[in-house]
């Protein structure tokens, strides 16, 4: 007689994180993979908001690790006694430790000084949106995540918190600028790794992605997308086409400054010295020969090279200059957006131009953050003014 086998065990693929949003799991969930639900609920969103959110909520729950110590559900087990603790900490917080940082693979603490009232705000607007997440994702035996949400109250007193009326506008000039003398030892350092190292092609790469930020005034993310083939040529003159912040197209000058820094990258690496029209080609090519040639960088590649190529300064300037080597080692990528811009702006050019080519929604941005005329500067445009006033009245 022929032995009767069991029915097979029908195999059930393990849920994505879309799936997890109303799904009941044979077991607990832990952190990471409620974050994974949320973000996915937002994937309608810009790359732009949801890295945004993804900082915010890294952050909180790094915080969380550093007060509560490491635990896969700190996020599911937070109160609103830690939510208020969270927001004193905004506004006055501490650096954490670097065991901490190194668990998240961060180079950098989260914080480089005080929040402003609206970064906290903002900080406080998206944990309440995660946590409403938190309360429709089933845990084990078909119960929530969080069975509350912390930041509920606290949305709303900092939410009702009166506005503060100020009679003078608040300083906004950018601190993430390197003067111009800094500038040129940076300009001089990069040339000069790339003419000891003709051969490396990782020298030449650091080169380029530190002038294009310089040149170009893109932010990471901005950079990260583009391809040899978004620029462009048209009578005469070169121009950068890009997808900007919000998923906002945008076309921009491409320098001559720029462009000779794109043709020096190009002949270093064997490419015709300028781009070819629809080249898909990647604007920052990958150091090792990969399968599919056109796969973009990410953002964080062009963080890591531009944190590694100050850091590599920084120590050349050590004996010489400490304070301008400990400034280098604080450089990030949006630091060069923000130079580039005082640069241009400390010269007598359009503000609506610099306003323009920095694709900023509305001129005041521009002129609150990047012009700041000297009272020398303003005195005798104003003098001979009233000069003329005067005259035209007799």
């Amino acid at each position: 007689m022929t032995a009767l086998l069991p029915p097979p065990v029908p195999q059930v693929p393990a849920p994505v994180a879309s799936e997890l949003v109303g799904t009941a799991l044979p077991r607990q969930l832990h952190d990471g993979q409620a974050m994974a639900a949320w973000l996915e609920s937002c994937s309608s969103l810009s790359p732009h908001t949801l890295r945004s959110y993804e900082k915010e909520t890294t952050r909180f729950r790094m915080w969380l690790e550093f007060v509560k110590g490491d635990h896969p559900r700190l996020l599911a087990s937070a109160t609103t006694a830690d939510a208020n603790r969270y927001l004193e900490y905004l506004a006055a917080p501490s650096p954490l430790p670097y065991a901490i940082l190194d668990r998240y693979m961060r180079a950098e603490q989260p914080f480089a000084g005080p929040l402003k009232p609206s970064s906290i705000k903002q900080a406080v607007m998206v944990l309440h949106a995660m946590y409403l997440c938190f309360q429709e994702i089933e845990d084990e035996g078909a119960k929530p995540y969080v069975a509350f949400n912390p930041f509920s109250l606290v949305r709303k007193n900092v939410r009702n918190q009166p506005r503060l009326e100020v009679a003078v506008l608040p300083d906004l000039e950018p601190t993430k600028i390197l003067p111009l003398d800094i500038w040129s030892q940076v300009e001089r350092f990069l040339d000069d790794q790339v003419k000891t190292n003709q051969e490396d092609a990782a020298a030449h790469r650091d080169r380029w992605v530190v002038k294009l930020l310089y040149h170009s005034w893109l932010r990471r993310h901005e950079a990260a997308g583009i391809k040899m083939g978004s620029f462009s040529y048209a009578t005469g003159k070169w121009r950068l086409h890009l997808v900007g912040k919000g998923q906002k197209k945008a076309s921009i000058v491409a320098t001559a400054e720029l462009m000779r820094a794109l043709r020096e990258y190009r002949v270093a690496n064997g490419l015709p010295p300028y781009p070819l029209p629809g080249e898909d080609r990647p604007a920052v090519l990958a150091l090792r020969k990969r399968a599919n040639d056109s796969a973009l960088v990410t953002d964080q590649t062009i963080y890591r090279i531009v944190v590694s190529t100050f850091e590599k300064m920084a120590k050349t300037m050590e004996d010489e200059s400490p304070a301008a080597a400990q400034q280098l080692r604080a450089v990030g990528p949006h630091w060069m957006r923000h130079t580039g811009i005082t640069h241009v702006s400390s010269t007598d050019v359009d503000p609506k131009v610099v306003s323009k080519q920095a694709r900023h929604a509305n001129i005041q941005t521009t002129m609150n953050v990047y012009f700041h005329p000297e009272d020398a500067d303003m005195r005798e445009p104003l003098e001979r003014a009233r000069q003329v006033v005067v005259t035209k009245q007799n």
